[in-house]
């Protein structure tokens, strides 16, 4: 469940997106859980709101994305996920976005911090 702070993957992708562009819900962003294999929107996933965004399968509660904040020092860790704007989006899994957009899974998504 949602709060009005809460920081969405369509928030984060939205504001990458070009001006004018329709914008995307988590209604729109498909993936599949790596550990029960169930497809999923994220719009069907459990949501809570921390220091991150977690998104849980609604399957087998399995951490599917995290949404936070990028490295206090501005480096990056290679594999740990997607910087857009001021967010990270480290997803266990491909994130397909409408008809046309992939986001690859970022193989150190879960990893813990450093």
């Amino acid at each position: 469940m949602t709060t009005p702070t809460t920081i969405t993957a369509s928030d984060v992708i939205n504001q990458a997106m070009p001006t004018g562009r329709q914008p995307f819900s988590d209604k729109d962003i498909n993936t599949a859980c790596r550990a029960c294999s169930t497809a999923v929107t994220l719009a069907d996933c459990g949501i809570t709101q921390g220091m991150e965004t977690l998104y849980k399968c609604p399957n087998c509660q399995s951490t599917l994305l995290v949404i936070g904040a990028p490295n206090r020092d501005g480096t990056s860790w290679p594999g740990r996920g997607y910087r857009l704007h001021d967010f990270v989006l480290r997803n266990d899994s491909d994130l397909f976005i409408g008809k046309h957009i992939r986001i690859p899974r970022s193989p150190d998504a879960l990893a813990a911090l450093k």
